[in-house]
């Protein structure tokens, strides 16, 4: 694992670069909402980007502006900044290893700004998605997703039902599957080995 910074607009992205030798692929793991806490060291975020090294991918985590060694302010909460720094951070992932296929995860808002990266980026071959806010977010910019997608979901989540995010994944026109985390919160209290798990089987339907 290597610290690195990644030039941006507002001067640089810190970040954690997380390389396998040979990798079968790359993944961009974006951290939760900047305003409530969220950094590239949450406890979820480090489980995605274990997951992704597990199943022979080099994974890149990053602090959002205004988070940890991140420059810039964080913005009004609307994602459109973090956005930016994502589609940076994406950018630089797919310049290490130009010939790799590219995937994209993220848990509650970075689950949401993944999810944004991909339609952004067509090249992305798949997104992991844990706790989506459906709640929360406007989803209607799902419609325009085109590559595979792994939804994990707590069942007693605050932020959206089981049934709330079976209805999304039955309107999106993507391929997409739903993963339930069982006995769990939003935050997997107390379930960090059973999410690593589902984690794991969220890997292995997507086209690695």
């Amino acid at each position: 694992m290597t610290r690195v910074d990644i030039p941006s607009s507002h001067g640089r992205l810190e970040a954690l670069w997380q390389p396998e030798p040979s990798p079968r692929a790359l993944a961009l793991v974006c951290h939760p909402h900047p305003l409530y806490g969220g950094t590239m060291q949450n406890t979820a975020t480090y489980r995605i980007a274990r997951a992704w090294n597990e199943a022979g991918c080099s994974a890149l985590r990053f602090n959002f502006r205004g988070v940890g060694g991140s420059t810039g302010a964080s913005g009004n909460g609307d994602g459109v900044p973090e956005l930016e720094d994502a589609l940076v951070a994406f950018d630089w992932l797919a310049a290490q290893e130009p010939s790799r296929p590219l995937f994209v995860s993220g848990f509650s808002f970075g689950a949401r700004t993944a999810l944004q990266v991909a339609i952004a980026r067509p090249q992305v071959k798949g997104a992991v998605v844990l706790g989506y806010a459906a709640s929360i977010f406007d989803s209607s910019f799902l419609t325009e997703l085109k590559c595979p997608s792994v939804f994990i979901h707590a069942d007693h989540d605050e932020f959206a039902s089981l049934n709330a995010i079976r209805s999304l994944l039955a309107s999106m026109g993507s391929p997409t599957s739903l993963i339930e985390l069982e006995d769990s919160d939003h935050m997997a209290t107390g379930r960090l080995d059973a999410l690593s798990a589902r984690l794991k089987q969220a890997l292995a339907r997507l086209p690695l």
